[in-house]
Parts: C-alpha cells; sequence; structure tokens
C-alpha cells in the first residue's frame, strides 16, 4: 500500500520563517498533531510508502511579505516530503495551490501505477480536497479524511459582511464536497452526524500524545503556585469567565498564567496591568508552553460544555494536559468520551460561583492527591494514546478502506 499525504506539516525550519512572515497566526495545534502522526507512521515502518504533500501555511500577501513559495523537496525521518508551490496572492494562492496538487497526484500515481494507493488528507478543505476527488476514478485510489473540527461551526460566526459571503460559500460547497470521501477518521463521535451522510467507514482517535520517555516522578512541592489555560482566547471558550472567577479570588499566592490569541486578548492584557496576579505570556512555541505545563500546579480548559460545537469537538489540550504531569481541571464536553474524566477534575457548575468553588477545592487539595491523579492521567494518555498506538489505528483503518 502506497500512501498520499496531505497536510501542512512543515519542518523546525519552514516553522520559524513562517512565523516570522505570519506574526502570531500559526496553526500550532495542527502542526503538532501532523508531527505526532508522520512519526508514528515511522516507529510503524511504513515511512517508505508514505509521501507527504504540504502546503505552508503562510497568510496571504500583503500580511505576510512572501508573494513565491517555490517548491522544495526533503526527507523527514525518512519520509519524502513536497513543499507545494504556489503564488501567495488572493484569487492566485488556490489556484496555484490546486494545480499543484494535481501534478503531485499524476507524478505520484505514475510512480505507484502498480501499487494499492490510499490518500490522507487532514481536514475537509474542498479546495484541497476537490484535485483529489477529479482523478480519484482515472488513478484508481481511495480518500481518507482526517477530521478535527467541522468548519461551517466556527466559520458561521463571522461578523464582516465579506467573510459571511465567502464563508457561506466555501460551507456550501464543504455540504457537497465532504461526504463524497471513502472513509474518516474523526476526534469525535458525533462528528459522524455531520460530515459522514453515506454512512462511509470511520473510525474515532481524539489525537496523540508523543511515545516518547516520560519522567514518572511527579513532585506537587516543586510546582509553582500557577493556574495555567493555553489555546484560543475568544469569549466563545469560556476564557472571559475563567479570568473573571478569577479576579473574585482572594489568595495573591496564586497567579493565573493565560498564553494564545484570540478576540480576548486585549482585554486579557488591559486586565493584567491591573491585575499582577494575571500574567499574559503571548504567543510562544509548544515547546515553551510544555515546560510552563509542567510547572504549574492547576492547568484549566473552561470551555463551555452548552455551547453546540462543543458536541463536535475533542479539544487537543486534554491529552496534552494529561501528558505534562499536571492535573488537569476542565468541563463535562459531550465530545470527550467519559473515560477521560477518570483522570480529571471537573467543573461540576459552570457559572462564576462553580469555577471559583472548583478552583479553591483544588487549591486546597493536598499535594499526594493531586500527584497521584496528574501520575493516573500521564500514565493513562502516554500507553493508551501515544503516537504509535493511533498512528496504527489510522494505517490498519487506511488499509481497509
Amino acid at each position: 500500500m502506497k500512501i498520499l499525504y496531505n497536510g501542512i506539516f512543515c519542518e523546525n525550519g519552514f516553522v520559524e520563517e513562517i512565523k516570522k512572515g505570519n506574526g502570531e497566526i500559526y496553526p500550532f495545534a495542527q502542526q503538532k498533531f501532523e508531527k505526532l502522526i508522520l512519526s508514528g507512521i515511522k516507529f510503524n515502518n511504513f515511512n517508505e510508502d508514505v509521501t507527504v504533500l504540504s502546503t505552508r501555511p503562510v497568510i496571504r500577501y500583503p500580511k505576510n511579505k512572501k508573494i513565491i513559495m517555490k517548491k522544495k523537496q526533503s526527507k523527514e525521518n525518512g519520509i519524502n516530503i513536497n513543499y507545494l508551490s504556489f503564488i501567495n496572492l488572493p484569487i492566485l494562492k488556490q489556484i496555484t495551490i490546486f494545480f499543484s496538487i494535481i501534478k503531485q497526484i499524476l507524478l505520484w500515481s505514475k510512480e505507484n501505477k502498480k501499487e494499492e494507493k490510499k490518500v490522507i488528507i487532514y481536514g475537509t478543505n474542498p479546495l484541497n480536497i476537490i484535485p483529489y476527488l477529479l482523478l480519484r476514478k482515472s488513478k484508481r485510489y481511495k480518500i481518507v479524511s482526517i477530521v478535527t473540527e467541522i468548519d461551517r461551526l466556527r466559520l458561521l460566526e463571522k461578523r464582516n459582511i465579506i467573510l459571511k459571503i465567502k464563508n457561506y460559500i466555501y460551507i456550501k460547497l464543504s455540504n457537497i464536497i465532504e461526504d463524497r470521501l471513502d472513509g474518516y477518521v474523526l476526534v469525535c463521535k458525533n462528528m459522524n452526524e455531520l460530515i459522514n451522510k453515506r454512512n462511509k467507514p470511520y473510525i474515532v482517535v481524539e489525537g496523540m500524545v508523543t511515545a516518547e520517555n516520560y519522567d514518572r516522578n511527579i513532585q506537587y512541592m516543586n510546582k509553582d503556585n500557577t493556574i495555567m489555560y493555553a489555546g484560543t482566547l475568544d469569549k466563545r471558550y469560556g476564557i472571559n469567565k475563567l479570568v473573571e472567577a478569577f479576579e473574585k479570588i482572594k489568595d495573591n499566592k496564586y497567579k493565573l498564567l493565560i498564553y494564545g490569541n484570540g478576540d480576548y486578548k486585549q482585554e486579557l492584557i488591559d486586565k493584567s496591568k491591573k491585575n499582577s496576579s494575571i500574567i499574559y505570556g503571548g504567543v510562544v512555541s509548544n515547546n515553551e508552553i510544555i515546560q510552563q505545563e509542567k510547572k504549574a500546579k492547576i492547568l484549566i480548559n473552561p470551555r463551555p460544555s452548552n455551547e453546540e460545537f462543543t458536541r463536535y469537538s475533542f479539544p487537543s489540550k486534554t491529552l496534552e494536559y494529561f501528558s505534562v504531569g499536571t492535573v488537569a481541571l476542565i468541563t463535562r464536553l459531550e465530545g470527550i468520551p467519559d473515560e477521560y474524566f477518570k483522570y480529571c477534575y471537573v467543573f461540576e457548575n459552570e457559572d462564576e460561583e462553580g469555577f471559583i468553588k472548583a478552583i479553591l477545592s483544588l487549591i486546597n487539595k493536598p499535594n499526594e492527591e493531586l500527584e497521584n491523579k496528574a501520575f493516573e492521567a500521564l500514565n493513562f494518555v502516554k500507553k493508551n494514546k501515544n503516537n504509535i498506538v493511533q498512528t496504527k489505528k489510522i494505517l490498519d483503518f487506511v488499509e481497509k478502506i
């Protein structure tokens, strides 16, 4: 079986180059997920059978000053990576990416003419999927999509009229395209209701953590008195409610440390200037985030459970929080399987009073209890959700399609 993988994975050198051009805008979560998948492919001895097409995630000119993105080839862990060429201008960007994908499909199909062929596409962007659909029958391959979010639930919230029109067209096109694939890898079972209307095969893989060795010695006495959140700073994710609840906790020895970007960013910065216990850390690398998460006492995700989009999502930070040896305090989202809630603490009420009560309860728990809970979570994801195990599930599924 030969696999053509379509995503945005970039080697570290490209990541740094793109971040300089994009400013704070970079899809860190997807980059991390794809890196884990490609590492898992190597561990499962599929690296010689996989070719990667990568569209570098640069924002359009003039926000990013680079106009011509040239085709480049390299190897990462023995996997062939082809960085697509395109012109980074409005409209031309989509057109040139489209034809770059077409060209690469034709080359890959010719090289593997006699082989069983499968395509894995990260996401359901119709502009990426259409080239594969057009050539599927003639080049005889099956298409599987890895779906980490439902675009229509996110895009319809835009208020700008031009963006609304653009996103409306995008969503209509997605509705036509996304259910014409041959299989789906979903991070949440409920997604199947929305995108798989033709009842094609699917599996659920919530995400993954690195299979690398981990430190089992968790000592809470050495941790900072820090409550931490890292992720999107949008009000719909409950970050404003978290900050407002923390302001009511009159205990100056604790700090609230927040990283990320979103519509609440400026308000958060203003609050941090007035209250030294609230710290905005900005947008930093995932490596730095991990180091801070390991030092913190509590990791929080305040995402509200009553929002429709949470029914169709599994927050990737759940796995990240569990993997660093720090207890997590999260809301009971429908998209998170029940097995996860045994390894963390949960907000029983999601109003301000409930937030305060849950935070104070954890702050006052004995270190030994927190250490045990953190270790149980760490052990759970490292054994059951590591990238060797999870990628093997994906590869086995793709092979059967």
